[in-house]
């Protein structure tokens, strides 16, 4: 394998190529099934849409914002960078990548450890029609900050065809990340806060979407990454000489 010159783009679109060619080999699996309670299917979607999400959000969005240091790829390609600043400045419903996907949001819900399950009023909100509202409403850095620090953390849920924790086969994926309070911890004399130390996590996150419909997002995030580099446009001009 060639070592990738541009990790933002290139290691999406590998990712997507082994998830196009993996996914019905998982799902065909009966063996794998009957042992799992079910395909791997999502779990090998979760595999491949860490390096599909948290490389690009680190690697340009961040340095978009001023964030990144050591891992700044946005002067390698311009036009790629400057295609995903436009793209990130939409709503969720408007981008190339997500439009058509029921996505569910509900932000500032109260913490509740993932270990014990979704709570069952969450999953009822995230089925009303104000969640999917809010969801398509969503600015882009928001989604993919949801996105990069469920992956990240461990924020991972799988749920049943109805949206909540079950013993049933897995159909739908919630993403939770925290959302930090605005003030920081007190120093150590306990008289000031601490400029070293971040908020605490004051309240949760929450984005909801089908296991199809997340496996639509992660193809066609990667395709839409590589369509919009400068790479591309250069042999779609070179082939129009031709």
């Amino acid at each position: 394998m060639g070592i990738p010159q541009h990790y933002s783009y290139k290691l999406p679109l590998r990712c997507s190529d082994l998830l196009q060619t993996l996914y019905p080999l998982a799902e065909a699996d009966r063996t794998q099934a009957s042992r799992h309670g079910g395909a791997l299917t999502t779990t090998l979607l979760l595999a491949l849409a860490s390096p599909m999400i948290v490389l690009p959000t680190e690697r340009i969005l961040r340095a978009l914002s001023g964030a990144a240091d050591h891992n700044d790829e946005s002067g390698i390609d311009r036009i790629l960078t400057e295609r995903v600043r436009a793209e990130f400045r939409k709503q969720l419903d408007k981008t190339n990548f997500c439009e058509r996907i029921d996505w569910a949001f509900v932000g500032g819900w109260p913490i509740f450890n993932l270990a014990d399950r979704l709570p069952g009023e969450l999953a009822e909100t995230l089925a009303t029609a104000d969640a999917n509202d809010a969801a398509r409403k969503m600015n882009m850095p928001q989604f993919a900050s949801c996105l990069r620090n469920a992956l990240s953390h461990g924020g991972i849920l799988y749920l049943d065809e109805r949206g909540h924790s079950s013993d049933g086969q897995a159909r739908m994926l919630a993403f939770v990340s925290g959302k930090r309070g605005k003030e920081r911890p007190l120093c150590p004399d306990g008289l000031q806060e601490c400029n070293y130390t971040a908020p605490h996590i004051a309240s949760l996150n929450v984005l909801r979407v089908s296991q199809d419909g997340f496996r639509e997002f992660l193809v066609r995030w990667a395709t839409w990454l590589e369509n919009s580099g400068a790479a591309k446009g250069l042999s779609e001009t070179v082939l129009a000489a031709e």
